[in-house]
């Protein structure tokens, strides 16, 4: 839990923690964006498996994602978790969960 002190301030190990969980969502969205430009799934969409064995390790990355956000973003990530379900279940259709700013 992220407290502040009389000031109002974090504590600089919370803020040594927040810059260490910020950085290392930074890293996981950038290797979703690299795993995306490499397998490049929507030149797959002919071949239904083999779009869905490409896109299968985003939606997992997307759930990871959503659950780490949660401190953070939590509106955000619930929306996220809504839209990529459970493992079994698939992806939900619908609008982008945050509009483009």
């Amino acid at each position: 839990m992220i407290t502040t002190t009389s000031t109002g301030s974090l504590a600089f190990g919370q803020m040594v923690y927040i810059n260490g969980m910020t950085g290392a969502l930074v890293g996981l969205f950038d290797a979703a964006n690299r795993y995306v430009e490499a397998t490049r799934p929507w030149e797959l969409l002919d071949d239904v498996e083999a779009a869905r064995a490409a896109l299968q390790p985003l939606v997992c990355a997307t759930r990871t994602i959503a659950h780490e956000l949660e401190p953070f973003v939590p509106d955000l990530a619930r929306r996220v978790r809504e839209r990529v379900r459970g493992d079994d279940e698939p992806v939900a259709p619908g609008p982008p969960v945050q509009p483009r700013i």
